[in-house]
């Protein structure tokens, strides 16, 4: 009995390896498309990373060990100075609720 069911599991998975083996396509090869060009491609930019699935990756092996310019253009410097005032306003006093304003509430 162990035999029949060893033999017939043996022609099931022969049966499926021939008729698999008729509908492949030509393999693969190992740098045929850029996402297996491997982390100096994936993790060239964002846009490539999540193409490739490896934003992941990428943020933990490669982009926190990156040394980034410091940005400090007309554009950047306004930015910063409109944070900074708003920032300042939201931890003044001002924007408190007033005891006497919370008991109406």
């Amino acid at each position: 009995m162990e035999r029949l069911l060893v033999a017939t599991f043996a022609v099931v998975v022969l049966a499926i390896t021939a008729s698999e083996a008729g509908t492949r396509t030509q393999p693969q090869l190992i740098g045929a498309t850029k996402c297996t060009w491997g982390p100096s491609f994936w993790c060239n930019d964002l846009r490539q990373s999540a193409k490739c699935g490896a934003t992941k990756f990428c943020i933990k092996k490669d982009w926190v060990h990156r040394v980034y310019p410091v940005d400090d253009d007309d554009v950047c410097k306004i930015c910063k100075d409109m944070v900074g005032q708003a920032r300042d306003q939201l931890m003044s006093n001002e924007t408190q609720v007033r005891p006497s304003v919370q008991t109406f509430m």
